[in-house]
């Protein structure tokens, strides 16, 4: 619109050169238009109406007569008892709530997704979804003059929302729309008004696709039906996501043409000349995965029907979040393109214009030629000025260029792949296996060789064709025409949550009571009327409206609402409902029910304002006054303290019943709960054996039995024990001769009681007495002052009392232990004294052993002293040793022996000689010996004792007798045998030795 700038001032500036100020409107030069006359006329004005207002309303029904649209129906979120019918004036922008009456007394319900159609003063309306209700097949005129309805008889139609209707040579044609047992159907239905009866006729051409939500436009100087857009996106492979028809009225034959590329439903759609407007819509595309798609669009497309080709229109940024919207209502008037309502996550009662390119605004060729989007505008060199585009009209006008041509408008039919994807396209068929403009079969054209059956996608609708068979999941042609027509049962007939969700595809709406396809769930509820959807059985939930007793309570259930009782004191009933009322569900459905609860009185969104539960009423309105049946609260929802219950709608509070253990109890229980300031049960009548306690509370209290040589810790800190105010524990003594030590560890301060009793004590008996206990307490129980014998049954009571939360306390009793230091000392002299003892016997033994030896070496010493001795002398020499193998035989050599110990028979002795030993070269090794003793078994003759020796024996030792060998007589009397011997060796003998007398 304008040049780039460097400021916002400049910016303004410009602006104000362009305009001339008035009061309330802005007076805008040549070439501007527009509110703020911002916008050339060479472009497209959007602007929003702000005087001009309808009445909210989405997916309603128009027809426009004259100076006026008329609008029927439509949903709003404010309850209807019946469908309202609408005027809206385009010259003063006034719209009217028009007064309406029923010749029968009954009025059509409110509805949506229905379709109207004009036959002279008579607008038809058939079908469409009730509000939170079924698909209704109805059929109603509603008189234009009169103002009054009448319904016809519908038996011939089917149940269908989201179709279209024009009225075409005095019938009425319906096309496509969803149906709950057909789904998406692609039929076109045929009302024959003066007959009152219905039809679905027999089209040829191409296999389209049902769809619910599309818009149509009837061009009756073409004798066609355009029909673009609708919900579902894509169902067939490689078919467009957005396909884009026309219906031959006259031939009933159906053709395809070039789709857009912008998927939507619930947009709208005008005609006008050669050009049909599409504008807003659902785009929402994705199924699984967020792709960007929006739910309110504020798209606005254009088709030319001449140039057969689609251009996008832009929209002001400042103005798309204000037109973006789907389920409004379009009309041309006055040059321009008018919408109304619709939703865009509220219910929306705006108008907005839209104003095509002012051609004739244009004083140039060139910016003739670039006016518009698309082909629209065209210069006319003989009159020098600039036209709007009408390919009729070009000659007469000698256009300066042409901006489409018929003829190169076809496609190129050699790009397409596929059979589906060749015949969408403009003037081709498929024929022998590729896409072709000149197939001589004309059938070809308009079908592939599956036929129409994979067009059909519900296996309802499949099977209503002869040819067609529902296999798989899928619609197939087959030849056999009478296979069986099995079906499952459709969603829309299962009544209850757990029927439906056991059905295969289906899906349960909580509030609406209303079993759905999965796939039409975005159709079913466009507006989000469904609060709670439910896919699993396991999810159905079982609790009733009538379980819910306050209002809040009864709108957190999607399916329940609030009827108010009307007497300004709250109280009510919770009942199963919508938005628009109670609703009565039954095996046929589900229908409003205001017998149950007048319309005044029904909240479903909101509560009365005056919520006492029946206890009080409201002086201003809203806040509860001197709340009665000993309840509290702001709402009179709670019980004073002493009370319990639960207050709400009506219900009353009871006193608490505790056993004379306490006052108080849980106030929101239904139940009295008490608040037992011991560890008893619910109502301070029982001890909680389950934690240990035993007793009897009825007729005292209980106790927790502790256990000998055992820590216990107690822990007050949970909700269950924050009402406590004492805890009772005893023991009994295990052993007889021992004390017992009681130790009392506490974190916040108690008063403490001890006792005791025994059997032969008839009353109980304080030991400690109340005492204020803020750390650690210690006592012993005596073994001599209290009779810890089983037949007494001694047993000590403890009493904690006083005590706040949180509270903790550590008990250890035990018996104490033996004194370390004591036992330690006494084996230590013990073990002294054994060992004075052990080293006494020792040393007396070892006396007793040294004299017992003593006396033994003594009687050894006289038997050695006793025994023959004797001395001998050996003289060595130093010469060669004899060699170890003598080569020659030698005489054996006579040796005397050293000692001689002859044997009992004194044949044989032991014989002890004197050997020197061999060594190589005579040497004898440092620190060995050459001379060394050896004895011999030897045999003896007679007296003389000699010995033989066999020459391999080395040389003997000849010893030498002294004179003084032998001796008469020891003094004992006895021979003395012993002999001595003397060894005699010169300097060289001691080889190894440093003295002689070693050897």
């Amino acid at each position: 619109m304008f040049s780039a700038l460097g400021t916002v001032e400049t910016e303004m500036f410009l602006v104000m050169e362009y305009v001339t100020q008035r009061p309330y409107q802005c007076q805008c030069f040549e070439g501007w238009t527009g509110r703020d006359c911002g916008t050339e006329e060479t472009e497209g004005l959007w602007e929003v109406r702000e005087e001009s207002t309808v009445f909210s309303r989405a997916s309603a029904a128009s027809v426009m007569i004259a100076d006026e649209l008329w609008l029927i129906g439509g949903y709003d979120f404010i309850k209807e008892s019946s469908m309202p019918v609408f005027k809206y004036n385009f010259t003063s922008g006034i719209s009217v709530h028009v007064p309406v009456t029923s010749e029968s007394g009954n009025l059509p319900q409110p509805r949506y997704g229905h379709s109207a159609a004009l036959y002279e003063d008579v607008i038809i309306i058939y079908g469409g979804s009730l509000i939170d209700g079924p698909v209704s097949s109805e059929l109603w005129f509603f008189n234009i003059t009169s103002l009054s309805w009448v319904q016809k008889d519908s038996s011939g139609s089917k149940s269908m929302e989201g179709h279209t209707a024009h009225m075409v040579n005095g019938s009425m044609l319906v096309f496509f729309g969803y149906n709950p047992t057909y789904g998406y159907v692609g039929w076109v239905q045929q009302y024959n008004i003066s007959s009152n009866s219905w039809s679905i006729l027999d089209v040829t051409g191409f296999p389209v696709l049902g769809s619910y939500g599309h818009a149509s436009v009837y061009s009756e100087d073409l004798g066609q039906v355009f029909v673009y857009g609708g919900y579902p996106f894509v169902r067939i492979k490689s078919f467009t996501q957005d396909p884009f028809y026309v219906f031959d009225v006259h031939q009933l034959k159906w053709t395809i043409l070039p789709s857009p590329g912008r998927p939507r439903f619930l947009h709208s759609a005008v005609i006008e000349g050669s050009r049909i407007y599409v504008f807003g819509g659902n785009s929402h595309t994705d199924s699984n995965e967020y792709r960007g798609a929006k739910c309110y669009t504020d798209s606005f497309i254009v088709y030319n029907i001449d140039c057969k080709e689609w251009y996008e229109e832009e929209v002001s940024s400042g103005l798309k979040e204000e037109v973006s919207r789907y389920g409004h209502q379009a009309a041309w008037y006055n040059d321009m393109m008018w919408t109304f309502g619709g939703y865009n996550g509220v219910i929306l009662n705006s108008v907005n214009t839209y104003t095509p390119v002012n051609c004739s605004s244009v004083t140039n060729e060139t910016n003739c030629e670039l006016a518009g989007n698309g082909p629209t505008c065209m210069w006319d060199l003989s009159a020098s000025e600039c036209l709007q585009i009408n390919l009729n009209e070009t000659i007469q006008h000698n256009a300066s260029f042409l901006e489409c041509d018929p003829t190169d408008s076809l496609f190129n039919c050699s790009t397409a792949d596929s059979c589906i994807t060749c015949i969408e396209k403009q003037g081709c068929g498929w024929c022998d296996d590729q896409c072709s403009s000149s197939c001589t079969n004309e059938s070809q054209i308009y079908t592939c060789g599956a036929g129409t059956c994979p067009f059909h996608v519900d296996c309802h609708d499949c099977n209503r064709e002869p040819e067609c068979r529902w296999v798989s999941q899928g619609c197939s042609e087959i030849g056999n025409p009478d296979l069986p027509k099995g079906c499952v049962t459709p969603c829309a007939s299962q009544t209850g949550c757990s029927d439906c969700t056991s059905s295969s595809g289906c899906m349960w709406c909580e509030s609406q009571n209303r079993c759905i396809d999965s796939q039409t769930y975005m159709t079913s509820f466009p507006f989000g009327t469904c609060l709670a959807w439910v896919t699993s059985q396991d999810s159905c939930d079982n609790i009733k409206c009538s379980d819910y007793h306050t209002c809040e309570l009864c709108h957190e259930d999607p399916a329940c609402g609030w009827c108010d009782q009307g007497d300004g004191t709250g109280l009510g009933t919770c009942m199963g409902g919508s938005n628009a009322g109670p609703l009565n569900v039954s095996a046929a459905g589900s229908e409003l029910d205001f017998e149950q609860c007048p319309a005044s009185d029904w909240y479903f969104t909101e509560c009365p304002s005056c919520q006492c539960n029946g206890h009080s009423i409201c002086v201003d309105g809203e806040n509860c006054s001197n709340c009665s049946d000993f309840t509290t609260g702001e709402e009179c929802d709670s019980c004073l303290l002493g009370y319990h219950g639960i207050p709400l709608n009506g219900a009353n509070c009871s006193r608490c019943e505790c056993n004379g253990h306490s006052e108080y109890c849980d106030q929101n229980a239904v139940s009295s709960k008490c608040y037992c300031e011991q560890k008893f049960w619910v109502q301070c009548d029982r001890c909680d054996e389950l934690r240990g306690y035993k007793g009897n509370p009825t007729i005292n209290t209980c106790f927790y039995e502790l256990l000998m040589n055992f820590k216990y810790t107690f822990q007050l800190d949970d909700t269950s024990g924050e009402n406590l105010t004492k805890i009772n524990l005893y023991v009994q003594p295990s052993v007889q001769n021992r004390d017992i030590e009681f130790i009392l560890n506490v974190n916040e301060p108690v008063n403490f009681t001890i006792s005791y009793t025994t059997t032969t004590v008839e009353e109980e008996q304080i030991i400690v007495n109340d005492t204020y206990v803020d750390d650690v307490y210690r006592y012993r129980f005596s073994r001599y002052t209290y009779d810890f014998r089983n037949e007494v049954n001694t047993t000590f009571l403890f009493y904690l009392s006083d005590f706040t939360h949180p509270f903790t306390f550590r008990i250890t009793i035990y018996h104490p232990a033996v004194n370390l230091v004591v036992i330690f000392v006494t084996f230590f002299v013990c073990f002294v004294l054994i060992l004075v003892v052990f080293v006494i016997a020792l040393k007396g033994r070892e006396r007793v052993d040294r004299f017992r030896r003593r006396r033994q070496r003594e009687v050894e010493m006289a038997v050695m002293a006793s025994r023959p001795f004797a001395s001998i002398f050996v003289e060595l020499v130093n010469n060669a040793p004899p060699d170890l193998i003598p080569t020659t035989k030698s005489k054996p050599t006579n040796a005397v022996g050293v000692a001689i110990e002859p044997l009992k028979d004194s044949k044989v002795a032991l014989t002890t000689i004197i050997m020197q030993l061999p060594y190589a070269e005579g040497q004898v090794p440092t620190g060995q010996s050459r001379v060394t003793l050896a004895t011999a078994l030897v045999n003896q003759k007679g007296k003389k004792q000699e010995v033989r020796i066999v020459p391999e024996i080395n040389e003997p030792i000849s010893p030498r007798m002294s004179e003084a060998s032998t001796r008469e007589a020891t003094p004992n009397g006895r021979p003395n045998t012993a002999r001595d011997i003397e060894v005699s060796c010169d300097d060289t003998c001691n080889h190894g030795y440093d003295n002689p007398a070693m050897v």
